[in-house]
């Protein structure tokens, strides 16, 4: 907590900096005793410092609040959101790519129009086109708010250094767990050390302290800059067992105080009210009305798990749309409500489900997507197409279109017609072709609402499968 503590105290941002922390006694069901224990001194050892006060006053349970701990009940996958690898390969894949790729076949195209010049840069072309450059032009919906959030872990990065390491990255707090158990560390030889603090100052990651002698193993990432910034040779990394002594805070009895003094005022009635509201909180965020609105539009790709389950299991990669040959996979922004961030969707007006394309289910590293084999794709369904007949030609205008069932890819074609006798918009008796979805046949490829020639929205549009029901949706 921040200032005095107890269950009514303001909760601190952080961890190992807060002011103190509240202690519950618990015995036979009831709580009978309440403390306040003061935080040590973080720079002393920074967020283990805390961890091993807790631990040497047997503390056998944290109760915390927090984004993780808020999002996790929520059914949000903050790691998928936060992580460092999904949002490197996220950003990449859905923002800066696209950008490259489309400057450089810019910048190839203009130099095709200049003499001399081309004889040049056409055979280089050739190689990227092969190699780099994708086949089509690509390019996300929501990259701006992809390339935005890129942007401003870079911006924090130059305000604070290793900002995104230190502060946010739920893999480094991981990783801060064990190191503190690692078996090669830094040493210093305190006869060639002579606190220069040059070695402190250059640490990344502020994981030096104590005028340069000691190192908090929990946050050193053996970067060994630090090797590089002495001139003394006083530092070296070896391979040691890690230290059983640890500094202790004497004052911790003397500074802890009951919750039934003069100072602090919390009653037995606060703290069941206290942990009622979080109970009652967690049904809230899981009947959250996302999860019941109308989420027709969310496709998405062939192999998918059910809805939640799939939620919980893609980590936001962005690897599925990458590969996209087609440009079809896009992240989800909130259309999906909270829980589905960044999660792919398909949306066919943009590009459509190759029949002869896997390649999706093949680079998911989490199946998230089940893997697929070319001949799965003719009865696997992930989406039901159904017509606009107000905007579709036949329907709306009395004349014939077939371009839908033209390009339907399915070996029984999932569109056929019915030849109707109509009155047209001259007054003429016309013969025409009037098309319909059998759904038991339709995959919701897509193809169809991509081709379609009505301008603007298409006059055939693909939802998510008619035929399966929620309940199998989101199992």
């Amino acid at each position: 907590s921040v200032g005095n503590g107890g269950l009514e105290g303001q909760r601190s941002e952080h961890f190992g900096h807060c002011d103190a922390f509240t202690l519950i006694d618990v015995k036979d069901g009831e709580v009978s005793e309440i403390t306040v224990v003061p935080n040590g001194d973080h720079q002393e050892g920074g967020c283990m410092v805390p961890v091993n006060k807790l631990a040497q006053l047997n503390v056998n349970a944290l109760i915390v609040a927090g984004i993780g701990i808020i999002l996790s009940i929520a059914g949000i996958h903050a790691s998928g959101i936060i992580d460092p690898l999904s949002l490197s390969f996220r950003s990449y894949g859905t923002a800066l790519y696209p950008y490259f790729d489309s400057l450089l076949k810019l910048i190839f195209l203009g130099l095709y129009y200049v003499p001399f010049a081309n004889a040049i840069s056409e055979p280089f072309y050739a190689i990227l086109k092969d190699s780099v450059l994708a086949f089509n032009d690509i390019l996300f919906h929501g990259h701006l708010t992809v390339f935005m959030i890129f942007l401003l872990v870079i911006a924090l990065s130059l305000f604070a250094r290793r900002f995104w390491c230190q502060s946010l990255c739920p893999l480094g707090a991981a990783l801060s767990l064990t190191s503190r158990f690692s078996l090669f560390r830094r040493v210093v030889d305190p006869e060639q050390c002579v606190n220069c603090l040059r070695c402190e100052r250059d640490c990344r990651i502020n994981a030096i302290y104590n005028d340069g002698e000691s190192t908090l193993e929990g946050e050193c990432i053996k970067c060994f800059e630090c090797l590089k910034s002495c001139k003394y040779d006083a530092i070296s990394f070896q391979l040691s067992l890690p230290s059983r002594s640890r500094k202790t805070d004497k004052s911790i009895g003397e500074k802890a105080k009951s919750s039934r003094g003069e100072d602090i005022d919390i009653s037995r009635r606060h703290l069941l009210l206290s942990l009622t509201s979080s109970i009652i909180m967690i049904p809230i965020f899981r009947l959250n009305p996302e999860y019941k609105r109308d989420h027709a539009s969310i496709i998405r790709p062939p192999g998918a798990l059910p809805e939640r389950k799939f939620v919980d299991s893609c980590i936001r990669c962005g690897e599925c749309m990458k590969v996209c040959p087609t440009n079809a996979l896009h992240p989800t922004l909130l259309e999906a409500g909270l829980e589905g961030v960044f999660t792919p969707r398909l949306i066919p007006k943009l590009g459509y489900c190759e029949k002869n394309c896997i390649l999706c289910s093949k680079v998911c590293p989490t199946d998230a997507l089940k893997k697929l084999k070319i001949a799965d794709k003719e009865t696997t369904i992930f989406g039901t197409a159904y017509f606009i007949k107000d905007l579709c030609f036949p329907w709306a205008e009395q004349r014939n279109c077939i371009v839908c069932e033209e390009v339907c890819p399915t070996k029984t074609k999932a569109i056929k017609f019915r030849e109707r006798w109509l009155i047209n918009k001259e007054g003429k008796r016309v013969l025409v072709k009037l098309p319909y979805v059998i759904e038991n046949v339709c995959i919701g490829c897509g193809i169809c609402e991509n081709k379609c020639p009505v301008p603007g929205s298409a006059a055939i549009v693909v939802r998510t499968p008619k035929l399966v029901s929620d309940e199998k949706l989101f199992r």
